[in-house]
């Protein structure tokens, strides 16, 4: 039979593992969350720049394509951030946190993964000017993969839909421009590379599984989706003659129909 003190040693030790364990995956969290916000945060301000520079190089078509982009996914943050923060106000206060959150949306899914952290002074601010603070996801009883999916989804939230609704039609479309123009600049190049690290990284979200094997299966499948997707929009627009893309299709086609038109025109 073990004596008590050996027993106690024995606990120390394990609480000692324990915290030790919990401090490093407390660690890869944060970890996660930085990498998380540097990925957005430049990929958001390199499309930017491309888009900047689809109007210095004269390409009108994709530099308005762009805009439309932005301006769909600005009013979208601000939609979330409306019904996230101010759905207990009434129809004519929503729009004015409506139109005040319209100009600084693009900072919206920073705000949201900040608010996540329920600072005691952030929330009294809020409180102050009329807004609603999020529930906070408490601790419960459960796997313990699930809570971590649980915290994650909700301090993540913006992050999630910047990935929807700017990286995915920003990336085809900067894809797209890339091959239907042959730019391949380093900023345009390193613009799509980001935006793909960010919608890959957000593929957890569909890939949940308390089957860890399974999550990892899902992740990596997810990921192959996006690649082909973009391989698929570098099929279609490119002008490769041996490649029988869309883009090959619309200069042969589409430029005979635009001289058949032209020359109807001058009858």
């Amino acid at each position: 039979m073990a004596s008590p003190s050996l027993e106690s040693q024995a606990s120390g030790a394990e609480r000692v593992s324990r915290r030790r364990r919990g401090s490093t995956w407390d660690a890869l969290l944060y970890a996660h969350d930085a990498l998380t916000i540097a990925f957005s945060v430049s990929d958001i301000v390199l499309d930017i720049l491309v888009t900047i520079k689809f109007a210095q190089d004269g390409h009108v078509g994709f530099f308005i394509a762009s805009c439309c982009i932005f301006a769909v996914a600005q009013a979208s943050y601000a939609l979330i951030f409306t019904s996230s923060f101010a759905s207990h106000l009434s129809d004519g206060k929503r729009l004015l946190v409506f139109l005040a959150a319209l100009p600084l949306a693009q900072l919206i899914p920073l705000f949201s993964w900040v608010e996540s952290l329920h600072w005691p002074s952030l929330a009294l601010a809020m409180r102050a000017i009329g807004l609603q603070p999020s529930a906070q996801v408490c601790p419960a009883s459960g796997d313990s993969l699930w809570l971590v999916f649980r915290a994650k989804f909700a301090a993540h939230s913006g992050f999630l839909a910047e990935a929807v609704l700017e990286a995915v039609p920003q990336c085809v479309l900067q894809t797209a421009h890339i091959m239907w123009t042959g730019d391949y600049s380093p900023l345009a190049i390193t613009s799509i590379f980001l935006s793909v690290i960010v919608i890959v990284t957000k593929g957890w979200v569909v890939s949940f599984s308390l089957h860890r094997p399974t999550l990892a299966l899902n992740s990596l499948c997810v990921a192959g989706d996006v690649f082909g997707l973009f391989a698929t929009v570098c099929w279609i627009f490119s002008r490769d003659a041996g490649s029988r893309g869309m883009g090959e299709i619309w200069s042969r086609y589409g430029g005979d129909m635009g001289r058949y038109g032209s020359s109807r025109a001058t009858q």
